[in-house]
């Protein structure tokens, strides 16, 4: 009996050991977000100020005029030591700020003149700063100095971007760069706005004519935010492919010609997705999927492969595979011999959540919510596991999403990871950053793709875990690697995957840290 009570002791200690913190640290008012940069720095906000705090909980520089600042008004710029921040009320003024130093980047100290958006481009070391709905400020991220803009002389259309607040927009969902040259990249600015720019100087080496081209009253823009797909640049044939509209446009890449007669190619209706191929251009369409040839933009197949709720649908591509989400079934498209087969029944995620991310990772293709993860051989479709964990509260139950919307997130999540990278079809012969020179020094970037895990907000009722908190799940086993115990039913926190560091708010005013495992 002692040697029981004994070892429940030592199984006690080893739990309150592992979920201790590192550290705790109180900051003058209620914190009411925890984010993390790039840096690997937590950006704080309370009622009192903005701060950036590191590992060690020192406070590297606070920001008293940022006061009450909501999440969903912090964004990180991805690759790099920047934050932007969106300020709200009568006198706002948004920021560039940097993570390490809380020093405020790309202000032209001009009255009025307020940045409303920002976009990185890594390939030059280059921020975007929107200035209007029609201008483009362009600065040199390694001084820190104006390099040259665009004003409405430029910029004839306003700029495809998403309205976050009254006074700020951003890139989210926009087509991503695609770097051409060392200091040159194709741009999509707008609905008729699709150019080669040179970076360095922000002329148009050629700048795409859609006069031959049908005009439709109301189009929108070619955005992944609007379901379209992201363009892709095919380096054998020098082809860009761009979808307008409703059809598909072949560009060649070092004139800027189009290679398809307009009235007779690329008639496939709404890209939704696309994946170059050695056969031809295969495409999802409203309609199914097609081929089009590359040499003409005719459709190779009399009839489209039918998939049910085509516009429902996602299509994914591992090496020569092809997979696509209809009707929440996962199936295999085998592309040669024009045929589809089911893989999964009808995968239903639990708490009303329609999934919001897919993935492949190794053999598994895997599907995966705010509180569901599942995951199905690819091969047999063989379900390998469905884990759901309860949200905690009502406030973070999640809203039933309609699938188009899951789908074009997903799509957007996948392209915003390589928004300043190439989105190319083959092996590029320029080197490109994913992050700028800063966070490359500094070992990296912090909030990198997770990989295997995913962190869900859930309540533990078990004997090593109790109250609310975060389970550390794997993704291609659903088991729990780790239970953090936050005891906070809506948890504020934020992870540094690359040095393993868990930022949480752990009372009103007290930001702490847990080393993960």
């Amino acid at each position: 009996m002692k040697k029981s009570i004994l070892l429940v002791m030592v199984f006690a200690f080893y739990i309150n050991v592992s979920m201790a913190q590192d550290w705790s640290k109180e900051l003058p008012g209620k914190i009411n977000l925890v984010k993390m940069s790039d840096a690997g720095i937590a950006i704080v906000g309370t009622d009192a100020a903005l701060y950036g705090v590191n590992d060690q909980g020192k406070i590297l520089w606070e920001n008293k005029k940022l006061r009450k600042v909501e999440a969903e008004r912090v964004q990180i710029l991805s690759g790099t030591e920047l934050v932007f921040i969106s300020d709200k009320g009568m006198f706002s003024r948004n920021r560039v700020l940097n993570a390490y130093t809380g020093k405020e980047y790309a202000n032209s100290g001009n009255k009025g003149d307020n940045i409303i958006g920002v976009r990185v481009l890594h390939g030059t070391n280059q921020l975007w700063t929107i200035k209007g709905t029609r201008g483009i400020n362009t600065w040199d991220l390694g001084t820190n100095t104006l390099q040259y803009g665009w004003g409405r002389k430029d910029i004839t259309r306003d700029i495809a971007v998403n309205k976050v607040t009254s006074l700020t927009w951003n890139f989210s969902g926009a087509q991503p760069l695609l770097y051409t040259g060392r200091n040159s990249a194709i741009v999509h600015l707008n609905l008729t706005h699709l150019a080669n720019v040179d970076l360095s100087t922000g002329k148009d080496i050629w700048r795409f004519d859609w006069k031959p081209f049908k005009k439709v009253k109301g189009a929108k823009a070619s955005t992944l935010s609007n379901g379209f797909a992201a363009m892709k640049l095919d380096e054998e044939s020098n082809t860009l492919y761009f979808p307008y509209i409703n059809q598909l446009v072949a560009i060649d890449v070092k004139t800027g010609a189009a290679k398809w007669n307009p009235k007779k190619g690329g008639k496939t209706g709404k890209v939704l997705n696309m994946y170059v191929t050695k056969d031809g251009v295969l495409v999802l369409t409203p309609k199914g999927l097609q081929l089009v040839d590359k040499s003409s933009g005719n459709l190779v197949w009399k009839k489209p492969i039918k998939i049910k709720n085509a516009v429902e649908s996602i299509l994914l591509k591992d090496k020569n595979d092809f997979f696509a989400i209809s009707k929440g079934s996962i199936i295999k498209v085998d592309v040669a011999n024009k045929s589809t087969k089911v893989l999964t029944e009808k995968i239903k995620f639990s708490g009303k959540e329609s999934f919001d991310n897919l993935e492949i990772i190794d053999d598994l293709i895997i599907l995966s919510a705010s509180q569901n993860v599942a995951a199905f051989n690819k091969n047999t479709g063989e379900k390998i596991h469905h884990t759901y964990l309860k949200a905690p509260g009502s406030s973070l139950l999640a809203i039933t999403q309609n699938i188009v919307l899951a789908a074009v997130a997903a799509a957007a999540t996948v392209n915003s990871q390589n928004i300043n990278s190439r989105n190319s079809t083959s092996g590029s012969s320029y080197t490109y950053h994913s992050y700028s020179p800063a966070v490359m020094k500094s070992g990296g970037s912090a909030s990198e793709k997770n990989g295997d895990l995913m962190y869900i907000s859930t309540k533990f009722k078990d004997a090593d875990a109790k109250g609310f908190g975060i389970a550390k799940v794997n993704k291609k086993t659903g088991k729990i690697v780790e239970k953090i115990v936050i005891g906070d039913r809506d948890p504020l926190y934020a992870i540094n995957h690359n040095k393993g560091k868990f930022f949480y708010k752990s009372d009103k005013k007290t930001l702490a840290m847990k080393s993960l495992k």
